[in-house]
């Protein structure tokens, strides 16, 4: 337990990562046993066994160092079985202080707010597409994001149908404007400090190679809410669209240089869903908006969980301008 009013982002990232970890083992748990416990929430958006146990982890986790802290997750009930998780075994000092000595490595827990999405792309995960599920956690401060870390768990493989096991944890913090990665082969090496003491380097993401987004801007956009309206507005802004599920997927292809635009022209997603990805596009320079080109505030109140005015997520804000001027007369 963690008793002081600030933590270390360092501690924070240390503590999310063995979460993550646990977290992708339960999402591939439950996958192979072929028992979702699938339920609905509405049309099109399912809940899942796995979706509950994850939230009741990290909530569970965060809380046992981190007691006061304030938790907006997207599930409302908990899990109620055994977790069978040790918390106190986790090594809080895996991610180094130094990568954070840019700046304060610290954050203020008493205005700052945890934005939980245990298992983004819930609908792609039971209809089997799993490189879109992702975990997310992500942390506001004073409303605006300043912390992010998106676990992806499974790549594509190349017969573009299968899917292998192989996570890949992105965390990034505002104001050092650094976004690193890990692993999870590399998490469990025995020199990795992951097991037991110590520390260890993550990669750093590079800047991807620029493109002439004026030739081909590539846009990632939904697959299984698309319609001929959301196409036709591709089309107005030049955008080659992609398809592709969960909003912690589409924005890290945003972040990885794959897209150069995360587009959703209408309300649906919620604040758990961007708060981790803007965390990291802010640390990369870039901007997450609606499509009038406000950003959004997170303030944890009920009324304001919706992001009602879509999703506009790049890396250049130039482009992004541009795109604005024509998206803020779209009607949503």
């Amino acid at each position: 337990m963690i008793s002081s009013s600030t933590a270390k982002i360092s501690e924070f990232f240390s503590i999310c990562l063995h979460l993550v970890h646990e977290s992708g083992r339960i999402i591939q748990s439950v996958y192979d046993s072929k028992d979702f416990e699938k339920q609905w929430k509405g049309k099109d958006d399912p809940v899942t066994q796995a979706d509950i146990h994850v939230q009741t982890l990290l909530s569970t986790g965060l809380r046992f160092f981190y007691p006061q802290i304030k938790i907006v997750g997207e599930e409302d009930v908990e899990f109620k079985g055994n977790l069978n998780y040790d918390f106190s075994k986790i090594n809080k000092a895996l991610i180094p202080d130094a990568l954070y000595q840019k700046g304060n490595n610290e954050f203020d827990l008493e205005e700052s707010i945890v934005w939980i999405d245990p298992l983004d792309g819930t609908l792609s995960y039971v209809n089997h597409e799993l490189d879109a599920v992702c975990t997310l956690i992500g942390v506001s401060y004073k409303k605006r994001p300043i912390l992010g870390m998106v676990g992806e768990y499974y790549k594509r493989n190349a017969d573009g149908t299968t899917f292998s096991y192989d996570p890949k944890v992105f965390f990034g913090h505002k104001d050092t404007k650094a976004v690193h990665y890990v692993y999870d082969h590399e998490l469990m090496s025995p020199t990795s400090g992951f097991m037991g003491e110590g520390s260890m380097i993550p990669w750093e993401l590079k800047p991807h190679e620029n493109v002439d987004i004026e030739k081909n801007f590539r846009v990632v956009c939904t697959q299984h809410r698309i319609d001929e309206k959301m196409i036709a507005r591709m089309n107005e802004i030049n955008g080659k669209y992609v398809k592709m599920g969960g909003s912690g997927h589409k924005i890290n292809q945003v972040i990885e240089g794959k897209s150069d635009c995360y587009f959703y022209d209408r309300p649906g997603t919620k604040k758990w869903d961007t708060c981790a990805g803007e965390a990291i596009l802010l640390a990369l320079g870039g901007i997450l908006t609606g499509m009038k080109g406000d950003v959004y505030e997170y303030t944890g109140d009920n009324d304001d969980l919706p992001n009602k005015d879509g999703v506009l997520a790049m890396l250049n804000k130039e482009h992004h301008e541009k795109i604005i001027k024509i998206t803020k007369e779209f009607k949503l």
